[in-house]
């Protein structure tokens, strides 16, 4: 079926959009849209081999084995370890690809599976429950795993008893363990995980069994160490009382927008500081020049409240806009400057000046409020993320207009900006000093290269002090120079002050390098 005839079954039936695949779109867009040059999302390598080792008792299946218990994951790493294996362990695998595990098919990886996804309350007060959760539960649903429901989501389980956590990033689809080893975060500077996160408990590269807890220097090295550490298998949290978030998504023109100056700081600033949960979209096109500001507040629970609803939710929504970004990819690739009014007239569409929309509804609905988009297919987005220091803000978007001046630079996107929280964790981006993030977003069936489009971004910011970069996304190629910056294992040393402790930390708890992948070693020189 062509995109136009599916496009006409929609339109006819709107019945039908809940039959209709995000993966028949994509192929029906594909086959209106062929192109060899773009670069769609690799399947990550060996995803149908053969298990490396018969291990009794422990399943393997998509290509990889899924313990249920920390005895198991014990035998796992015994096995490697005497086998010269790596150890790679994978949640929802929203991180880059070479990342999560290494591209040697004869390492083992791991999917946490069983009562390592259980849920378990500990204790339960009025004022916070203690609550243990396997590391391989979803905090929301992933939609690439169909053992996930609502039910078996971690943020639905603690909400049904009266419980919250402080924070959620964008979306929800990410495992317990895979969501702090990145040290992904949401959008505050309020709210942080460090502030409920109490223990964690691993399997180290010995195969013993070690728990760390909350102010201890192992506890804020392990927190953010990308598995590199051993297998997290549960993660302790100490929850708040449940509550709504309450507040409106406005699109704005830029020059009435937080990215308009006062007393020379941008007003975003401000904002952060003062806005429980807060995140903007920047669409800096010519021919578009607008803002999508997001802003929430905690308030007590109210039912039946007003659900917060994305520009993008169902599928009808998700397939125009990849149509828009696949059309404007392809005008852009050819000539971006002639390309621009095209850009400017489709993706105004989607964000249109048509007033605040309010929500006042449950933490864990609305929070993740890219749930309702498909960004598992067909509206994927590969980026970087940089971190800056809330001091460098104002430096850092006066040299984004700079680079906005080129169209091929502003492409057919938006760009997020978004706060994070002081974290004591050590390899935290946002280690010691509250944060402004920079988020570069490339749609994954683009034409060209998104490490090309991400280098402007490099060149442009990483040189403005204390810049540091999201783990688990897109991270500049080691050895080369962007800007003044050098990217090697220094310049991590000279960004990060626990480094080389987290470094002496991480030999301890795994001294034969059993989780020390290809990429990794890359990346910190070892």
């Amino acid at each position: 079926m062509t995109f136009s005839e599916l496009m006409l079954k929609l339109a006819s039936d709107p019945g039908r959009t809940e039959d209709i695949s995000a993966e028949e779109i994509i192929r029906a867009l594909k086959q209106e849209f062929p192109s060899a040059s773009r670069t769609g999302p690799a399947p990550l390598v060996g995803e149908s081999i053969a298990p490396p080792a018969d291990l009794p008792g422990i399943e393997w299946k998509g290509g990889a084995y899924h313990p249920t218990s920390v005895q198991q994951v014990r035998e796992i790493v015994y096995w490697a370890r005497g086998h010269g294996r790596h150890v790679r362990t994978a949640g929802a695998r929203h991180s880059v690809p070479e990342s999560v595990y290494s591209t040697d098919k004869h390492d083992v990886r791991v999917v946490l599976d069983g009562d390592l996804r259980r849920v378990t309350f500990l204790e339960k007060t009025p004022q916070y429950g203690i609550v243990q959760a396997g590391a391989g539960c979803y905090l929301g649903v992933n939609p690439q795993d169909h053992s996930s429901t609502p039910e078996t989501s971690f943020n639905r389980i603690i909400d049904a008893q009266g419980y919250a956590l402080p924070i959620l990033g964008g979306i929800s689809h990410q495992s317990i363990a895979g969501f702090l080893q990145t040290s992904s975060s949401g959008g505050s500077l309020c709210h942080g995980m460090a502030d409920t996160l109490v223990e964690i408990e691993l399997v180290t590269g010995t195969g013993d069994v070690v728990v760390v807890r909350s102010g201890s220097d192992e506890f804020n090295a392990a927190a953010v160490s990308m598995g590199l550490f051993g297998v997290i298998t549960h993660a302790t949290f100490k929850v708040e009382p449940r509550y709504f978030v309450s507040g409106n998504e406005e699109n704005r023109p830029v020059e009435d927008s937080l990215l308009t100056k006062e007393d020379g700081r941008y007003r975003l600033s401000d904002a952060l500081a003062t806005t429980d949960y807060l995140h903007l979209n920047w669409f800096p096109q010519l021919h578009v020049k607008r803002t999508t500001e997001w802003r929430g507040s905690r308030g007590p629970v109210l039912d039946p409240g007003k659900p917060y609803k994305s520009e993008l939710k169902g599928p009808l929504l998700n397939a125009l806009a990849a149509l828009v970004l696949l059309i404007t990819s392809a005008a852009s690739s050819i000539d971006p400057e002639r390309a621009a009014v095209l850009v400017g007239d489709l993706l105004r569409l989607f964000v249109q000046l048509d007033g605040p929309k309010d929500f006042n509804y449950y933490w864990y609905q609305t929070l993740p409020c890219d749930d309702q988009v498909e960004v598992d297919s067909l509206i994927k987005i590969i980026f970087t993320e940089i971190w800056l220091p809330l001091d460098q803000l104002t430096e850092a978007v006066d040299r984004l207009n700079v680079l906005f001046k080129d169209q091929a630079v502003a492409g057919n996107f938006a760009v997020e900006l978004y706060g994070a929280k002081k974290s004591p964790f050590w390899l935290s981006p946002a280690f010691d000093r509250d944060v402004v993030r920079v988020d570069v977003f490339w749609w994954a069936y683009s034409f060209g290269k998104p490490r090309d489009h991400f280098a402007h971004f490099w060149k442009a910011l990483l040189e403005l002090p204390g810049a540091r970069l999201h783990w688990g996304k897109h991270l500049p190629d080691v050895g080369e120079m962007y800007g003044s910056v050098h990217f090697d294992v220094n310049f991590l040393r000279d960004r990060y002050e626990k480094l080389d402790d987290w470094m002496t930390m991480r030999h301890r708890m795994d001294p034969q390098r059993v989780f020390l992948s290809p990429y990794w070693q890359q990346i910190f020189g070892l």
